[in-house]
């Protein structure tokens, strides 16, 4: 597995973290599965969508970056935006 951290914007508020993944989306569906759901509130107030994987519009790497991609998942007119960088090499424990 690999360590990414993200950078999750909403509004104008932002929030860092780190996930473990195979690979960038991955870690954006973990993110969004295991921490958002908990750190939605106290991140991003009230106001913050309620989003889960499906909502993922993209993610894409980010052009002349090595390891570092953008992802957007909204619905509704409501959307997180995250920047994503693998930041560790891959665990030989896989």
């Amino acid at each position: 597995m690999y360590l990414f951290s993200l950078v999750i914007e909403h509004g104008n508020r932002s929030y860092t973290t780190q996930v473990s993944a195979l690979d960038c989306e991955s870690a954006v569906r973990r993110y969004l599965t295991e921490q958002y759901p908990v750190a939605r509130a106290s991140a991003f107030g009230c106001d913050a969508p309620a989003l889960v994987p499906d909502d993922i519009i993209y993610v894409v790497p980010m052009d002349g970056l090595t390891n570092a991609w953008h992802a957007c998942v909204g619905r509704e007119g409501e959307y997180l935006s995250l920047v994503c960088l693998r930041t560790c090499a891959r665990s030989r424990e896989l």
